[in-house]
């Protein structure tokens, strides 16, 4: 006689548990797209294949910078010059202690798979910035960077977004997980033939799944679609993804989407659904830090973004999950 799948059934009856929960605000990266896409649509006109860059870059305050830079830089450049210096102009900000710390904020906050996207890849693999000894602290590690002067290759590689544009502006609105997948199908396709950086084909599979969400729910939104409609045919296996968590083979890839609402009674809408099952592994969570690492974080003391805001070092470096360096007390000790 066959074992019960005993852990199979225990994960999935765990999965169904968190989606039977309201799932709330998005996570900042993809809120900050929902609170200001239609800013920079009118920012970017019809290169839309900026848009794509900026949900790349991750970080608010990096999209909020790099917006800037490309509406007040100079229009007498070329395109492809405009785009480079704007994300230098973005990175060069970051020498300001203030603008750092509420970057590194952000990060703790947001999490991921940082080495596989965010500000700092895309400054890199466009040929923006390199490493250096010293210079421009840009990430949650030590390491140091410096400008790079515009050059052929990131010339090349701006320009693949550049050429997405055209493309973009001819999909529909996904209002539905139909429209949206064959919207997908389409640029998807176009990632690849044009090799756009860090949406290629093959080790870049999660980024262009999260790209294209990011892009094509702030579309919606946008456009007045709260949530995309279910069809009666719609399976789970159509679900937006990425799926790091592999919820979908979970819940059943064959099952249709109106059963896991109509049987198992899940409250979490269709677009989110991989959403919240990788956020609730608590690998990118808020509770990611280990007991070693929380002690160690602990005897630091808390961040200054912490410190202002007068919280605990125990909500700081646990709760939070901050990892950016402790305040340094500059009051000296009178002996």
């Amino acid at each position: 006689m066959a074992p019960k799948p005993v852990k199979k059934n225990l994960k999935r009856c765990r999965l169904v548990s968190t989606l039977r929960k309201p799932f709330g605000r998005p996570p900042l990266d993809v809120s900050d797209l929902y609170d200001h896409w239609e800013e920079w649509t009118a920012n970017f006109g019809q290169s839309r294949g900026m848009l794509v860059l900026t949900v790349l870059l991750k970080f608010p305050r990096c999209r909020q910078l790099f917006a800037r830079g490309y509406r007040y830089h100079s229009l007498d450049s070329t395109h492809r010059r405009r785009v480079f210096q704007a994300l230098s102009e973005m990175a060069n900000q970051f020498r300001d202690h203030d603008e750092y710390e509420q970057l590194r904020l952000e990060i703790d906050t947001i999490k991921g798979p940082l080495l596989a996207h965010g500000m700092l890849m895309v400054l890199r693999k466009l040929a923006v910035v390199e490493r250096a000894s010293e210079g421009i602290q840009l990430g949650a590690g030590k390491d140091r960077f410096r400008l790079l002067p515009y050059s052929r290759k990131a010339g090349i590689e701006i320009q693949k977004n550049i050429d997405l544009g055209p493309l973009l502006n001819t999909l529909r609105v996904p209002s539905s997980i139909r429209i949206f997948n064959e919207n997908k199908r389409i640029v998807l396709k176009k990632f690849t033939s044009l090799g756009v950086c860090l949406l290629r084909s093959g080790s870049c599979c999660y980024n262009r799944g999260h790209t294209f969400r990011g892009y094509s729910l702030a579309e919606a939104r946008v456009n007045g679609v709260s949530k995309l409609y279910v069809g009666d045919k719609d399976l789970v296996s159509e679900l937006p993804g990425p799926d790091l968590s592999n919820a979908r083979q979970t819940l059943g890839r064959d099952r249709t989407v109106h059963s896991l609402y109509e049987t198992d009674r899940i409250r979490v809408p269709s677009e989110y659904i991989t959403m919240a099952a990788c956020l609730k592994r608590g690998k990118y969570g808020e509770r990611a830090v280990g007991g070693q690492a929380a002690s160690k974080r602990m005897r630091q003391g808390k961040c200054s973004s912490c410190f202002a805001r007068r919280y605990s070092a125990r909500r700081c470096r646990i709760t939070l999950g901050h990892t950016g360096p402790a305040r340094v007390d500059r009051r000296r000790r009178i002996h």
